[in-house]
């Protein structure tokens, strides 16, 4: 490696590690704060009100890859690889991706009509939804420029739509819900806005630019992304339907743990992708690995300590997020925490086929877990309920977790290490068993216990404290 090469990874790898703290302290306060609308939603309105909010909610983002196009992915596949691109290709995007949103709103209208569900509130959450959505693409021009400080005030804004509004429902009379939906679309339609803002983007002649090439990128992103959306969102919808209102209310108290903690755990994966797609151009895999593996282990602390938390006092949880009423989705919880910890360690795989230019490895990958999504919604939920749709969730990401490790082993072996998943799984299996032999497992001490332990290994079984003495020599010198 040449020292002007040595030189740039070091650059690359200090405002990439800068970037996750401020991706990481944005993220998590603004999920704290979607936690807490959860909660306030959930002691304030009936178990039906809140299956309609959130599965209202779920029709446009089960669609996702329908309404983004994959234009944002694609944008930031070709600027961060050439830079000087984003002046020319920055408005011609955002015209594409708010043209998408106008004719997917079109779309999705004439559903609601066929399907009978066309109301007003209905109507109001998902234009809400559509505008929230736009500001995707901003985030990601800001990461491509390392603007990590606007990122963090807009992920904070992100999640300050859902909580004013949910402060504002709770506050409000005898009309609560028609207060939460009102405010959510008033305080979406500003965020866009000054999003839109933000970015700034130089005006350039829209009619020249070589919108098939931004297409021709952005098409394997889209369909990964609407079988992510779909199999993310749709199990809510399908228990709506099928089960009704009610039982929706029960199950997205459990699936918005799991919603929130990934889009967490993908904030702070996305912060890497575009020194992902640097570090494969220029072949510096060696790099590359240390910069997995670094990912890697953090994603296996906050995912284990997820998944102890939601298999050993999953009562406590819906006591906090929610009321007694919802004590149906006790079961779901643990399936949950396994889920996000499975999807947690699959995330930073997958972004290694994007970055190598195998993202329709990632595409098949995805669409046979839509495959499995569907088939084990369709005959288990009617049988076995919402924890039915907990246990295919979790097929779903198991699924997802082996195969992008085995296909990334195989297109980039100088990266991937088996033994960085499959290891620490075999501990994490070993302490789960000693503790429920023990009969403690599902207890307070029982989670004292497995915390504990489980992060011990982690810092010092897997080396997480080189990672904690990084962060803090790296915060030491910014002042």
């Amino acid at each position: 490696m040449s020292p002007k090469s040595g030189t740039d990874a070091s650059v690359g790898g200090l405002s990439y590690l800068h970037g996750v703290l401020t991706g990481t302290t944005s993220a998590m306060v603004s999920r704290g704060l979607a936690i807490a609308s959860g909660i306030i939603l959930a002691k304030t309105l009936a178990p039906d009100a809140l299956g309609n909010f959130f599965s209202d909610q779920a029709l446009v983002l089960a669609g996702g890859g329908l309404v983004n196009l994959g234009i944002g992915q694609g944008y930031r596949q070709l600027v961060s690889r050439q830079p000087q691109l984003r002046q020319s290709h920055l408005l011609p995007t955002i015209a594409i991706r708010t043209l998408a949103t106008f004719l997917y709103f079109c779309g999705l209208s004439v559903y609601l009509v066929c399907t009978g569900l066309w109301k007003a509130h209905t109507v109001v959450v998902v234009c809400g939804t559509l505008m929230l959505s736009l500001l995707e693409l901003v985030q990601i021009d800001l990461q491509i420029t390392r603007r990590f400080l606007h990122v963090a005030v807009l992920d904070l804004s992100r999640g300050f739509v859902v909580f004013l509004a949910a402060v504002l429902c709770r506050l409000g009379g005898e009309h609560k819900y028609e207060i939460l939906v009102g405010s959510y679309l008033f305080l979406s339609l500003v965020l866009a806005t000054m999003g839109g803002m933000m970015v700034r983007p130089a005006l350039v002649t829209l009619r020249r630019f070589n919108y098939l090439r931004l297409l021709k990128t952005s098409i394997p992103f889209a369909v990964a992304i609407f079988v992510y959306s779909f199999t993310s969102y749709w199990a809510l919808i399908y228990v709506r339907q099928v089960l009704g209102e009610e039982q929706a209310g029960y199950y997205a108290v459990p699936l918005k743990v799991y919603q929130i903690a990934l889009v967490v755990c993908m904030s702070v994966s996305g912060v890497a992708i575009p020194l992902y797609h640097k570090l494969a151009a220029s072949g510096q895999f060696e790099v590359y690995a240390t910069v997995f593996a670094r990912l890697v282990r953090g994603l296996w602390l906050s995912g284990g300590l997820i998944f102890a938390l939601c298999l050993c006092v999953p009562g406590f949880l819906i006591r906090t997020l929610a009321e007694e009423r919802y004590m149906a989705a006790e079961a779901v919880f643990p399936l949950v925490g396994l889920g996000v910890l499975f999807r947690f360690l699959a995330i930073p795989a997958g972004n290694i086929l994007e970055s190598v230019d195998r993202q329709w490895f990632r595409v098949g990958l995805q669409s046979f877990g839509a495959v499995i999504c569907l088939a084990g919604v369709s005959l288990i939920v009617p049988r076995y309920g919402i924890v039915g749709a907990g246990w295919t969730l979790v097929a779903v990401d198991l699924w997802v977790l082996l195969s992008y490790w085995l296909v990334s082993l195989r297109v980039a072996p100088q990266v991937v290490r088996l033994h960085r998943l499959f290891a620490p799984a075999g501990v994490l299996v070993a302490m789960v068993a000693v503790l429920w032999f023990s009969n403690i497992l599902l207890s307070w001490v029982g989670l004292l216990l497995l915390s504990a332990a489980w992060a011990s290994y982690v810092t010092f079984a897997l080396g997480f404290r080189h990672e904690i003495v990084k962060m803090a020599g790296s915060l030491r010198g910014r002042r």
